[in-house]
């Protein structure tokens, strides 16, 4: 009892966890949407490893999350290099924005939203792959 959410309880924040779950009232489609990103993403994060091999040791994808094994603890490196594109004079490109963790500093991870498209997932490839490139 010494934890709490201020506004949990509101019929604000219920509408807000109500229009959520209608969301996923059709649980076939979302499982459908789901299996298709895995797919996806599975996609993307092997060609990065085939563009930079000397960098990506494996990858894996599950669901909505894939990841990359580095060669070396490098993430918080290609996470900078990533996010950096968008400060780039070079290149018109987006960042983009990855995870990793300090327990895992040779992982970077890939999460977006069930609701990513086609065209926003490549923007994620190639800003993952200059990123790479750029390490090596």
């Amino acid at each position: 009892g010494t934890h709490s959410s201020t506004f949990s309880g509101t019929p604000f924040m219920l509408s807000i966890a109500d229009a959520v779950l209608d969301r996923f009232a059709d649980r076939e489609a979302w499982t459908a949407r789901v299996a298709d990103l895995e797919a996806s993403l599975r996609d993307l994060v092997s060609e990065a490893a085939e563009a930079v091999p000397a960098i990506v040791e494996s990858t894996e994808a599950h669901g909505g999350v894939a990841r990359l094994l580095l060669r070396a603890p490098v993430a918080w490196d290609v996470r900078v290099a990533a996010l950096g594109a968008s400060r780039s004079t070079e290149t018109n490109s987006p960042g983009v924005l990855l995870a990793s963790t300090g327990m895992a500093p040779d992982v970077v991870a890939v999460h977006p939203p069930l609701t990513i498209t086609t065209e926003d997932l490549a923007v994620i490839r190639d800003g993952l792959i200059r990123a790479l490139r750029s390490l090596g």
